[in-house]
């Protein structure tokens, strides 16, 4: 029965039942338990390597999306930066415009100046014709008031007289004054007017400028640090997910070392169970050789039975011949007599014997 048992498994094409009946045959059925741990813990490796492989592969698209957003940011901010260059330079251009305007003024006012600088020394004003305008009205105001208060309190003339004077010389200082304050002022007030305006459009630029960037700058801070923020949560979940892959590779190589290593075991076993084949194929040739020598010998005995028997039909006819002889010689037989016949049979019973 152990025979039959181990020459059934020549006749079956899986290896898994050559190794059952070769470990049965050796000893050794626990290399297979073993195969099959090894095999569910390597699947269980897979699965868990392939779960931190999507998890890795969404927190990278996470990652790009960031990336993505924070781009956009600077994106923005370069196109702030763009338009506030582009405002800037309008700014410039419009300043440029002011100070040509200023240039087409000031030849204007130099010669408004020269003739109020001649006019002063034609009335014997010349220490204060090299003086700023606004010099010049504050001494001809003061030297309106002298004059007023010399004229009040001169008591020599008459009251008439000193009226008519005072009233002459004020309306002749009021009316040199207006001659030479009203040009200087509309002068200086043209003069100050668009320098006023462009200081102010400058401040209001300058200030607009200076709250879009703050507003922008905070902006884009607030949005840097959530996006650093969670730049450093994905690149910390990264490094887990790595040092999770990296622990699976190196239970992944463990198991691969003890497959590589079950594998050999395997190896050896396919060897041990050619060199089996290969021996019972010897003792079944010799088997066979055997059973082929007692077939003919089984053969050679049937003929030499077969011959038996039919020397022994022959035999058996023969004596019933001499049985029915023999009956017959004594029907015939008489006392004292002796029967040729009877002789003849018993010598025929000699020879066969």
């Amino acid at each position: 029965m152990l025979w039959i048992a181990k020459y059934s498994t020549f006749s079956s094409s899986g290896i898994i039942w050559k190794i059952f009946f070769v470990s049965l045959h050796y000893g050794k059925l626990p290399v297979l338990g073993k195969l099959t741990s090894m095999e569910k813990r390597t699947l269980n490796s897979e699965d868990g390597l392939s779960t931190a492989t999507r998890n890795l592969e969404e927190i990278t698209v996470k990652y790009m999306e960031e990336m993505k957003e924070v781009e956009n940011y600077a994106n923005h901010v370069h196109n702030l930066t763009e338009e506030k260059e582009a405002f800037s330079h309008g700014c410039e251009k419009e300043n440029k415009q002011h100070r040509h305007v200023v240039k087409e003024l000031l030849p204007k006012q130099e010669v408004q100046i020269k003739e109020i600088e001649e006019m002063l020394y034609q009335e014997g004003l010349s220490e204060i014709a090299l003086s700023s305008p606004s010099e010049q009205i504050t001494y001809l105001l003061v030297e309106r008031s002298t004059l007023l208060r010399k004229l009040e309190t001169g008591g020599s003339k008459p009251e008439s007289q000193r009226c008519m004077t005072s009233n002459l010389q004020k309306g002749l200082a009021q009316e040199k004054l207006e001659q030479i304050h009203q040009p200087l002022q509309r002068e200086h007030e043209k003069y100050q007017e668009p320098v006023k305006q462009s200081e102010k459009n400058l401040s209001e630029s300058r200030n607009e400028d200076l709250e879009k960037d703050k507003t922008s700058q905070n902006c884009l801070e607030r949005n840097a640090e959530q996006a650093v923020e969670r730049l450093r949560m994905a690149q910390e979940e990264i490094r887990m997910l790595t040092d999770e892959l990296q622990g699976r590779e190196k239970e992944q190589s463990k198991l691969d070392s003890a497959l590589e290593k079950a594998q050999l075991e395997i190896e050896k076993l396919k060897e041990n169970l050619t060199k089996l084949k290969e021996n019972d194929s010897v003792d079944l040739q010799k088997a066979r050789e055997h059973n082929q020598r007692l077939d003919e010998e089984i053969l050679a005995l049937r003929n030499w039975v077969q011959s038996l028997d039919s020397e022994k039909e022959v035999l058996e006819e023969v004596v019933g011949r001499l049985k029915g002889e023999i009956y017959e010689s004594q029907g015939n037989k008489q006392p004292g007599n002796h029967s040729p016949g009877k002789t003849v049979g018993a010598e025929q019973k000699e020879q066969v014997f």
